[in-house]
């Protein structure tokens, strides 16, 4: 009896299919500190547009959020890659 007790509780303490795929999504999304990471890294500027073409992202784009990417050099094609993302998106 002991052992289906402990099988119970282990059970129900992992999370089902929709709470790991919601965690999965969640750690694929890209972000702006995800793209500066991808430049700062040495990617090139095409393979970093797919990427964000690919994936979902979660962007701020307001005029200091901009202003910060482009100081990390990101590149003025990656930012407007980042925008239609955003655009695709909603």
């Amino acid at each position: 009896m002991k052992q289906a007790s402990n099988t119970q509780d282990a059970e129900s303490t992992r999370p089902d299919a929709a709470e790991r795929t919601s965690a999965a999504g969640a750690a694929d999304m890209l972000d702006n500190d995800a793209v500066v990471k991808m430049i700062v890294g040495g990617l090139k500027e095409a393979t970093v547009i797919r990427v964000i073409e690919a994936r979902p992202g979660d962007y701020v784009l307001i005029p200091d959020a901009v202003s910060a990417l482009k100081a990390a050099g990101v590149p003025q094609s990656v930012i407007a890659a980042m925008s239609a993302r955003m655009s695709t998106q909603r």
